[in-house]
């Protein structure tokens, strides 16, 4: 796995080479849990995956980078043993993954910002939804 300095080298670069393929999700998410081992001990972790879901044509690296990253914002995020719960539904041309948590969550104002490089946001104290598409 390449670490998070190259990656954004490599897209600011103009470098990144995608290698998409059809890919199951399914196994892209259950390959970064594994990743995540003990982190997500004593978390009830809920994978709410369709099995009719159709394969994804995605590069599976940097997918399981952003779910990896998604998994572990949620995890640093929110109160020890609160529960975690993973998604992916099929849209007409699409397929969303989201990850529900009850961390403090970020404000409207700072949701806005949270893809910019090397932000971080401040803790609010509402619940929220984090909601990307892989």
């Amino acid at each position: 796995m390449l670490t998070g300095a190259i990656q954004m080298s490599r897209i600011e670069a103009g470098q990144l080479q995608l290698h998409r393929s059809p890919q199951s999700l399914s196994k892209i998410i259950q390959a970064q849990l594994e990743k995540l081992g003990e982190s997500i001990e004593g978390r009830n972790v809920i994978v709410d995956v369709p099995e009719n879901l159709p394969p994804v044509s995605v590069d599976p690296e940097f997918t399981g980078i952003v779910i990896w990253q998604l998994l572990s914002n949620a995890l640093r995020y929110t109160p020890p043993g609160s529960p975690l719960t993973l998604r992916a539904s099929a849209e007409e041309t699409e397929v969303i993954v989201s990850v529900e948590d009850c961390g403090p969550g970020i404000s409207e104002q700072e949701q806005r910002k949270v893809f910019e490089k090397f932000y971080r946001a401040r803790i609010s104290g509402r619940e929220y939804r984090v909601r990307a598409w892989a």
